[in-house]
């Protein structure tokens, strides 16, 4: 396998970028990874400053370009030109998933043909699923920021990694031969699906893990932390000579989580806070847990009571993408909580600091048999088999096998609809457990702000941790 992977690098550092360059467009893409390196490692001064002209560019470029901003801005106001500090923007009201379900098509730039643009969308862990769309270049920019912040943990351009992640059906689709080819080039990955999750399967991804001997782990901390419970529970170890780190994503990474994933494996955990809707936001750099700001990538508020947050002051994300003009997110309210920090991290990088991150909360869906299943995976699922059919959803795991299901009916919905609803959810769980399905005019938030699509109160005690 070692020898396999030496071959592998070998052939990227000598002919495949050539390759690359004569079978795909992707060889700039590349070449940008490299000129990435050299941004973030400039003085906080410099970074802040070219974050701010991007700022001010995508705002002006929202402004002429899409319905929705025009009318926005006219209706307070402003023109682009009349932003020239933080609080100038902040007048800006915040964009929210609400709102990007009712205006999606007069959020896109005049002109633009969705047949030729990437289609992306949420996976609902706090709100119902959302559906947006960005330009392959936009896609390609974002794919570059994360593979130069990969580098920090010593993971390159067509080492292997394991994803510790969704569902097959989600990471692999047909390819054609120059997706194969730069796949087998710039992307050579394995995936351990995680719905559903059970011990059979967690012993199918112990054993996949040492044979396909990843340089890097990414995936959700419940997942890496069942992982690791249950080889300790087995009484083995993870013979994994070549893994540099694990990078936990998409949920909020505990303490308890990272302590027995570095535990039973052979090396440190990572901490990367991203979002589908604007790509890699922060990620904690080795030196110490701090999570450093992509500050090419995302321009960041956070909000306390309406104001913007004191230093250490926790309050809600609010992001704004910098590069995507063609469904531009301005002032996009994310439905997590942090907070920001102005001191300069050991590490030596100049990019800003974030912490205390909560919220992405989607419990766990523990049934009787042992199989575990996430709990945002029923609305995700939801709104592509019933597309429209509610405005808010909440699964409450009331015991093993008693479920109450609050939603929110969408305009047209009608019995058909919640038949295919009742339909989907015997697909996910089967038929024994039994749901209460509950109409109501709204779901709140909870104490942090956060709407929660999954409330457990089983999977506290399968963790074997305190609910919070």
């Amino acid at each position: 396998m070692k020898t396999n992977r030496k071959l592998h690098k070998l052939l990227i550092r000598n002919v495949g970028h050539s390759v690359l360059r004569s079978l795909t467009d992707e060889f700039p893409v590349l070449r940008r990874v490299d000129e990435l390196d050299q941004v973030y490692h400039l003085p906080r001064e410099e970074l802040l400053s070219r974050q701010w002209e991007k700022l001010r560019k995508v705002v002006k470029a929202a402004y002429e370009s899409c319905p929705y901003y025009t009318e926005l801005l006219d209706g307070i106001g402003m023109k682009p030109g009349d932003i020239k500090t933080p609080a100038d923007y902040a007048r800006i009201p915040f964009l929210t998933k609400a709102v990007i379900r009712k205006r999606a098509k007069d959020m896109l730039a005049r002109g633009a043909d969705t047949s030729k643009l990437v289609e992306s969308g949420t996976a609902g862990t706090t709100d119902m699923p959302i559906t947006f769309y960005r330009t392959r270049e936009v896609g390609q920019e974002k794919w570059a920021q994360t593979a130069s912040f990969n580098r920090w943990y010593g993971w390159d351009v067509g080492d292997p990694v394991a994803f510790l992640w969704g569902a097959a059906m989600d990471i692999y689709k047909p390819m054609s031969l120059r997706g194969r080819v730069k796949k087998f080039l710039i992307n050579q990955d394995v995936l351990l699906p995680t719905v559903p999750l059970t011990e059979q399967e967690l012993a199918h991804h112990w054993k996949t893990l040492e044979r396909f001997a990843p340089r890097v782990i990414q995936g959700y901390p419940v997942p890496l932390y069942l992982l690791a419970r249950h080889v300790k529970e087995a009484g083995g170890r993870l013979d994994l000579p070549d893994l540099a780190a694990i990078v936990a994503t998409a949920e909020p990474l505990y303490d308890y989580q990272r302590e027995l994933v570095e535990e039973m494996f052979p090396c440190k955990v990572y901490d990367r806070y991203g979002a589908r809707e604007t790509g890699l936001i922060s990620q904690e750099c080795a030196a110490e847990r701090a999570l450093h700001i992509n500050t090419e990538g995302v321009y960041l508020e956070i909000i306390a009571d309406g104001r913007p947050a004191e230093e250490g002051e926790t309050g809600e994300v609010i992001v704004t993408d910098l590069h995507n003009t063609t469904m531009p997110f301005l002032r996009y309210q994310l439905g997590d909580v942090a907070a920001l920090s102005t001191r300069a991290c050991s590490c030596g990088s100049g990019l800003p600091i974030m912490h205390s991150i909560t919220g992405r909360v989607g419990d766990l869906v523990v049934l009787p048999n042992g199989v575990v299943v996430p709990g945002f995976w029923f609305p995700a699922r939801l709104v592509k088999y019933v597309p429209n059919a509610v405005e808010q959803l909440q699964v409450i795991q009331e015991e093993p096998l008693r479920f109450t299901i609050k939603y929110v009916p969408g305009a047209n919905f009608s019995r058909n609809d919640m038949a295919k609803m009742q339909e989907m959810f015997v697909i996910l769980f089967g038929k024994e457990p039994r749901a209460d399905w509950v109409v109501v005019d709204d779901i709140p938030r909870d104490r942090s702000g956060k709407t929660r699509v999954c409330i457990s109160k089983v999977s506290a005690d399968f963790l074997g941790v305190k609910p919070e």
